[in-house]
């Protein structure tokens, strides 16, 4: 078996809609179909009917891959379904498996991985790997009114432009070498995939290139095989009708029995949509990608299976799996996997910009105004971007911590939003909530009162769980900025009041 690898950049947002509705949510699948890539080779090779025409789109001996994020040279692989980390955790803090088998005392909680890639680093980390989605909000356009079309919006989730992806073709040692070139030669360049080509969707760089997956086999303990499924399947019973309980031998396994309790499965629906007859097929049901099998007593697997692919549509990306990869391993007494899994870091968000330095030449008066305009809007932004990062580090450490649970603060935590509209100054904010005069400081002023949070009844719920300590800390971590500090205790305090509510 051979195979030509591909590299596709997205020079545009591309929408490859999860199902085949009209209305509501619609939501774009996280991967390149294989079928998309079919489609551009078909629509240059297609001219009529004939061997060479079978031979590529009919008779299975040439099979499109999906396309995964392309990241350090190496293609991405969905997060294993059989991967598990705590509740209200991350992958990176841990991951586990055959958590059934663990023993439960209700405190600890598991969820199950279902989204996201991966990329090998090591053997002993992996990389986390996010696709990144816009959504737009289009209208059908009246020509006639020279406006948007009433009852006519449309809500479209994209792939982002700029992200690159990798793919390959595998195809059998009888395939005639020209018939290769001529796919090659189709496939290459500027081409366009998915939903509203005609707009401003869709557009996509293809060109040769190298990767691979670095994973090794790892054979578990005896008697188990583990089959993790590198793309979609999709099985036919003997009776013809789609089946989303497959044998072992639709596995490529002789003999043996699926394991259930140790395998992880999810399954999916879509109809195919042909653009040549422009209408869509029947419904597809079958096994999502990530999904792994426990097969028991399998003996030697069919070389075939690994190489072509198991089930049908195996020319439109369909039916790759990986037999008893390296990070299905975990140890047997705490079911914790003995590699770590880091998250990517977050590039500069290239909307924000780059701060211009100061200008070393002299500006006339109409550049410098448009200067200090866009490092004021800069600096504005960065300073959102820290106050909407320090709220969320409150709320969840709150509510990791339930410092507010059970309990009715949603009055005082607007009381706290009052003051801070009023206030803007740090240190006079800091004393109208936490300042406790003396005695003397009293009598020199009788005007002198105690912070909101220092009296009364919230005094006595503050005073508890460490919650003062946490809001005081809160505040000593702002800027001095005036304006940066009312705002972050603004945000602070309702999101905290929506979070408080009672019964909410």
């Amino acid at each position: 078996m051979n195979k030509i690898q591909f590299k596709c950049i997205l020079e545009s947002d591309v929408i490859i809609n999860q199902n085949a509705a009209t209305e509501g949510n619609q939501q774009t699948l996280d991967f390149i179909p294989g079928s998309a890539f079919l489609g551009i080779a078909a629509r240059s090779l297609y001219i009529r009917e004939d061997s060479e025409t079978f031979i590529l789109f009919h008779s299975g001996k040439v099979r499109f891959s999906d396309a995964h994020p392309f990241q350090i040279g190496k293609k991405a692989f969905r997060v294993p379904a059989a991967w598990y980390h705590l509740k209200g955790g991350k992958m990176s803090e841990g991951v586990y498996m055959d958590v059934d088998e663990l023993p439960s005392d209700g405190k600890v909680q598991f969820k199950q991985c279902r989204s996201g890639f991966l990329v090998k680093i090591s053997d002993k980390e992996y990389l986390e790997v996010g696709t990144v989605k816009n959504f737009a909000i289009k209208s059908a356009y009246d020509s006639e009114k020279r406006r948007s079309k009433d009852e006519k919006m449309y809500g479209y989730q994209s792939l982002e432009a700029g992200s690159e992806w990798c793919f390959e073709i595998t195809f059998d040692d009888d395939v005639d070498a020209c018939l290769i070139k001529k796919l090659k030669n189709a496939l290459t360049g500027v081409k366009t995939i998915g939903r509203s080509k005609t707009a401003q969707y869709g557009l996509i760089n293809i060109s040769e290139a190298e990767f691979s997956l670095d994973l090794k086999e790892v054979k578990p303990p005896s008697g188990y095989d583990y089959v993790f499924a590198d793309s979609r399947l999709i099985f036919i019973d003997r009776n013809g009708v789609p089946t989303l309980i497959p044998d072992p031998s639709m596995l490529g396994f002789m003999e043996g029995e699926i394991d259930w309790s140790k395998s992880s499965v999810r399954t999916f629906r879509y109809a195919p949509f042909n653009s040549h007859r422009r209408t869509r097929d029947i419904d597809r049901t079958g096994i999502e990608k990530g999904s792994v099998f426990c097969v028991k007593n399998g003996g030697t697997i069919d070389p075939q299976a690994i190489q072509r692919g198991v089930g049908c549509y195996l020319a439109e990306g369909f039916g790759k799996i990986l037999v008893n990869p390296e990070f299905l391993v975990y140890d047997s007494i705490t079911h914790k996997a003995g590699f770590t899994v880091s998250e990517k870091q977050k590039e500069p968000d290239a909307k924000m910009g780059i701060l211009p330095p100061e200008p070393v030449i002299a500006l006339n008066p109409m550049d410098k105004l448009v200067y200090y305009f866009i490092r004021n809007s800069y600096l504005k932004e960065k300073d959102q971007i820290r106050i909407y990062k320090l709220v969320n580090e409150f709320v969840e450490n709150s509510e990791k911590d339930r410092l507010f649970k059970n309990e009715s603060f949603a009055s005082q935590w607007g009381t706290i939003r009052a003051i801070a509209t009023k206030i803007k100054d740090k240190n006079s904010l800091y004393s109208e909530l936490f300042d406790v005069p003396t005695r003397e400081e009293k009598e020199k002023n009788k005007n002198t009162k105690e912070g909101y949070l220092m009296h009364g009844v919230a005094k006595d719920k503050w005073s508890k769980k460490g919650r003062l300590n946490r809001l005081k800390e809160f505040i000593k971590s702002l800027d001095d900025q005036p304006e940066m500090v009312s705002e972050a205790v603004i945000n602070l305090a309702s999101e905290m009041a929506k979070k408080c509510k009672k019964g909410g």
